[in-house]
């Protein structure tokens, strides 16, 4: 799943990462993806990506990069990406 992709992620020495809430990723499409002033310098591909907020038991919230754009109603069942964070 996201959240265990995220638990078992490790760079830098770090394993303390985690998958953003819906508004962290949102505020990462704003500034290091296409809705950034420099563009999308944190180089995420045109796609839905995973949040950490759930809608429903069945259903999650994601960020589309390619145009900010926000979703409640995707199944988790659905394959998405994910990029996971350790401070914001």
């Amino acid at each position: 799943t996201a959240a265990q992709a995220a638990l078992d992620y490790e760079s830098g020495g770090y394993t303390d990462w985690y998958l953003p809430s819906k508004d962290e990723l949102y505020e990462m499409y704003n500034t290091i993806g296409n809705g950034g002033s420099q563009g999308n310098i944190g180089g995420f591909l045109n796609n839905l990506y995973w949040s950490s907020s759930e809608h429903e038991y069945s259903t999650a919230w994601s960020v589309d990069f390619d145009n900010g754009t926000i979703y409640y109603y995707v199944y988790k069942s659905y394959t998405y990406r994910v990029r996971v964070i350790r401070a914001f």
